[in-house]
């Protein structure tokens, strides 16, 4: 009781959109400790299937864009969300994001639907913790399920200073389909691995172009950015990237743009209460109706530390709700033209993946609670 009475102290003394994110970040630490302190108590090893989560969002007007989709960073700060209460659950204290794969966005979430969030620990390293999640949409008005997402995620778990820790977990499984995620995220885990040491021996390249088509914002990290640490939420820090992206996207476009995937993100090192970040986004390349942006947040006084760096494609929009062409974005500088061939290696990558999950487009599925659907178990097969 008396943590959650510390919650409340911290609330009250914010402003109105602080007391709300602390509000929902109390709901997320109060869900996850309960029904799990038998494991926290112990740790040791817990199955693959004691460790889910589910997590359930409506999606009112103010999380969507004026074509009625949901904005992705919305997305991605809850699939954030659900990891944590699972990570929480299980081992009784907070991560953070070290490296999550690409997401794609498999079909629309509109206005009034409601999403489920569900997430299992799939990997335990000595203070990693990988986690799965499935996004599950569900239209009340047709009564259906569908797919919406899959996103897997390299935490880390640290100590009161914010610094890697133990966390003294090992996972289990029983049953068939328990198994077969594990067996997925240990080979995803060392693909991981590889990207990210290929990135660090690449020295994380300092890029910084000038582009045309650009924006920038700067942004001081306070409290309410944060979860229990002095380290900033992945979930809120991803809200950012995506608005500051979109803002480029639907300038080009002159029209409403919707978030179709965000590739991988490497966070380099934790940004912390009193940091001054710039978060940066450009337009690389645009193809019919698609167009990528770069996204990078540097500190504001050290430019050479880049903390991440990701692309963003959206796709433009029209009133039917329909994608629409773009206008040919023209490279005209070398660093255009270096940016646009770049990008091309990147969709061709994307289209790979997106031809392999196209099954998973407007296709209704079951919804079992406490079990992974059948579609992503077919994405975790062999």
């Amino acid at each position: 009781m008396l943590s959650q009475y510390m919650w409340v102290q911290k609330a009250s003394i914010l402003s109105q959109s602080g007391f709300r994110n602390i509000l929902l970040y109390s709901i997320i630490w109060l869900q996850a400790r309960s029904g799990l302190d038998h494991v926290v108590k112990g740790l040791g090893c817990i199955a693959v299937e004691d460790t889910y989560s589910e997590y359930i969002r409506i999606v009112f007007p103010r999380h969507s864009n004026p074509a009625g989709f949901l904005y992705g960073g919305y997305m991605m700060n809850w699939i954030i969300d659900s990891s944590m209460i699972s990570i929480i659950r299980a081992t009784g204290g907070e991560a953070v994001l070290g490296y999550i794969d690409n997401i794609y966005f498999l079909n629309p979430v509109t206005i009034g639907s409601m999403i489920i969030y569900r997430s299992w620990l799939a990997r335990a390293g000595r203070s990693s913790l990988d986690v799965y999640t499935e996004v599950i949409g569900y239209n009340p008005a047709q009564n259906t399920f569908m797919l919406v997402a899959t996103a897997k995620a390299i935490y880390v778990n640290i100590d009161n200073t914010g610094r890697p820790s133990p966390h003294g977990l090992c996972l289990e499984t029983g049953e068939d389909w328990a198994r077969r995620l594990v067996d997925y995220m240990d080979r995803w885990h060392e693909k991981a691995l590889s990207v990210i040491k290929r990135v660090e021996e690449k020295g994380f390249e300092d890029k910084e172009r000038v582009l045309r088509y650009s924006a920038k914002t700067l942004r001081r990290i306070s409290t309410e950015d944060t979860m229990t640490s002095e380290i900033m939420y992945a979930g809120r820090l991803m809200l950012s990237l995506d608005e500051v992206a979109s803002i480029v996207a639907h300038s080009y476009a002159e029209s409403s743009v919707v978030t179709a995937s965000v590739d991988q993100m490497i966070f380099r090192s934790p940004i912390r209460v009193g940091d001054v970040i710039e978060i940066s986004a450009s337009l690389i390349r645009t193809w019919r109706t698609s167009m990528e942006i770069e996204v990078e947040v540097r500190p504001y006084r050290d430019r050479g530390d880049l903390k991440t760096r990701s692309y963003f494609t959206f796709v433009k929009i029209g009133d039917n709700r329909s994608p629409r062409e773009l206008r040919p974005y023209i490279p005209v500088t070398p660093e255009e033209a270096e940016a646009w061939a770049e990008a091309e290696v990147r969709r061709i990558n994307r289209m790979s993946d997106l031809e392999r999950m196209s099954r998973y487009r407007r296709k209704p599925i079951e919804y079992k609670k406490g079990s992974i659907s059948p579609l992503s178990l077919e994405e975790t097969s062999p």
